[in-house]
């Protein structure tokens, strides 16, 4: 409301103003018909529904600015007729010639008025209003003629004052019709600047928003930029730190491989020496034997001088004894070839390995042979000298006493070798399915066998292979108590990660953690039992025969090499409460039988 009062102060006095000229000029005391017979009762009807209407905000926007400004403008103009009657009757100005005692009428007549003027008044008795009647019409007759005349000068003024009247009204209603046409053209100026100010501030508000995104797009574009520079610079960085550690790791490789090639090549040259002095040795034995043939020869040559002088019959007897020696001499050679065809051709037996301290022999394989070259130590050269003494397989190294080890040292002419590079322990390893360093690097191909393989070890790698090594798992209690034999186990799993034996059927959690007990932690080690291994695993778990009878060892055979089996897969869907992985696999699970009285 202050809004509309401050904003259109000036059309608010404008019908104020206006209203007071039209009060003032209309403004009479003569009667007027009931105002709710008139036109006052629609028009205040329209004022309070508008009033109403504009207190309830009705009209959203502008049309309940414009009305609000009307319900002003039209309550200005009904104050200002007020205002205008009020101000012109005050002045004394009012039309009383119908209702003045000095007009042109009678005391009579403006008695009439006046009591018709007042119809609240008093009525006078019968007898007054007969008295007045007679003194009324006494009075009327005496004025008649009077009256008509009066009538008829009162018409010709009440004509001309019309005129004029008419006159005035035309004109002022002509200026009444410019004031509002120019008022209106104001106004409708006012509203097209208003709306052209608005239609300006739309502009700008749309360029501003429209520049607004611009900014926020360019903002968002340079940001992509910038995350995409940030992002390339990231992975060339990545990519030079690859690249770099690539580099860095091929020089690391590149040097290991100069150091082992400069190792190989001194192994290479200590072994040349080696044979070198074997072969000097071997030359100075042959020259020396080549020397003693030589003196032989020159005493035989000598005899032959001494017995050319001889006579004719000892000529004949000395050639009849040379050629006895010579055919005692092929005899002596063909029994030693015997028997020594004898010896590499028929295994040694129980008392003579047990004599010479050579270890027992295969006369083949037991099955597919062993690939001995995974014991460090053992190239193609002495593995083929293994096999020729009927050494196949790992477990039969693994089985090696010290005399067995010392008579193999010096058969390869290497004696104390076998002790000092560890083959026994790596052999038992081996043959209970635990790969070492050696053997992971072989399999896998990182390592090349060769004929450098059969080089000896020097103390530093013989000392570095041993630390290599696993832990074994130490003996338990009363293990000599159970049948067959126990197979080797390990203090830890290889790695720290052991395989879930619970995928095997037949174990589940309680028996992964026995055989976790005995260092048993992966599959591989199960599929290198043996039958006696599988009865003293049997025997000591309470459950002879179970082993066998439940395929332990095949099952590990088959999830060693990397394949599944049935009840596996089965496991791993958590199809099989009893194996499902509760997280007590590792290294901790373990249990150790009690043992029985």
């Amino acid at each position: 409301m202050m809004y509309d009062l401050t904003t259109f102060l000036f059309w608010i006095l404008l019908s104020l103003v206006i209203g007071g000229v039209v009060g003032w000029s209309t403004w009479s005391n003569a009667k007027r018909p009931d105002w709710l017979r008139s036109w006052l009762l629609p028009a205040t009807l329209a004022f309070a529904i508008g009033a109403l209407m504009a207190m309830l905000s009705v009209l959203p926007g502008r049309a309940g600015l414009w009305l609000e400004v009307a319900l002003l403008m039209v309550g200005a103009y009904v104050l200002g007729c007020l205002a205008g009657g009020q101000l012109k009757e005050y002045a004394g100005l009012g039309d009383t010639s119908a209702m003045s005692p000095g007009g042109p009428g009678n005391s009579v007549a403006f008695a009439g008025a006046t009591a018709a003027a007042r119809p609240w008044a008093d009525s006078p008795s019968p007898a007054a209003q007969a008295a007045a009647s007679i003194e009324a019409d006494r009075l009327a007759a005496e004025a008649a003629a009077k009256a008509e005349a009066d009538r008829l000068a009162a018409e010709a003024a009440a004509k001309a004052e019309a005129d004029r009247l008419a006159a005035e009204a035309a004109a002022k209603a002509e200026a009444d019709r410019l004031a509002a046409e120019a008022a209106a053209k104001a106004e409708a100026d006012r509203l097209a600047a208003e709306a052209a100010a608005k239609a300006e501030a739309d502009r700008l508000a749309a360029e501003a928003a429209a520049k607004a995104e611009n900014d926020r797009l360019a903002a968002e574009a340079a940001a992509k930029a910038e995350a995409d520079r940030l992002a390339a610079e990231a992975a060339a960085k990545a990519e030079a730190d690859r690249l770099a550690a690539e580099a860095a790791a091929k020089a690391e490789a590149d040097r290991l491989a100069a150091e082992a090639a400069a190792k190989a090549e001194a192994d290479r040259l200590a072994a040349e020496a080696a044979a070198k002095a074997e072969a000097d040795r071997l030359a100075a034995e042959a020259a020396a034997k080549a020397e003693a043939e030589r003196l032989a020869a020159e005493a035989v040559a000598k005899a032959e001088a001494e017995a050319a002088r001889l006579a004719a019959e000892a000529t004949a007897k000395a050639e009849a004894e040379r050629l006895a020696a010579e055919a005692a001499a092929n005899a002596e050679a063909d029994r030693l070839a015997a028997e020594v065809a004898a010896v590499v051709a028929e295994p040694a037996s129980e008392s003579t390995a047990a004599e010479d301290g050579r270890p027992p022999a295969l006369p083949a394989p037991d099955g597919a042979a062993d690939n001995l070259k995974l014991i460090k130590g053992i190239g193609p050269k002495n593995e083929a000298i293994l096999n020729d003494i009927g050494v196949h397989h790992f477990s039969q190294i693994a089985d090696w006493s010290p005399a067995h080890a010392g008579w193999v040292g010096h058969h390869m002419a290497f004696p104390g070798r076998i002790e000092r590079e560890h083959w026994i322990a790596q052999a038992k390893l081996l043959a209970a399915g635990v790969d070492t360093v050696h053997s992971t690097a072989v399999k896998s191909g990182a390592l090349t066998i060769d004929d450098q393989a059969d080089t000896p070890l020097s103390e530093h790698e013989a000392n570095d292979l041993m630390a290599q090594l696993p832990t074994l798992m130490p003996a338990v209690e009363n293990e000599e108590a159970h049948a067959g034999s126990r197979p080797l186990g390990l203090a830890s799993p290889r790695g720290g990660q052991a395989d879930d034996l619970k995928l095997i059927k037949g174990i589940g959690k309680q028996n992964e953690a026995r055989l976790h007990g005995l260092g048993i932690w992966h599959f591989a080690q199960i599929a290198a039992w043996s039958p006696e291994h599988a009865k003293w695993v049997g025997s000591y778990l309470a459950f002879a025969g179970r082993i066998e009878r439940e395929q332990w060892i095949s099952q590990a055979k088959e999830l060693a090499s990397g394949g599944s089996t049935e009840f596996a897969r089965r496991v791993e869907a958590g199809l099989v409460k009893s194996s499902l992985d509760d997280g007590s696999h590792g290294q901790d699970n373990v249990e150790v039988v009690q043992p029985r009285d």
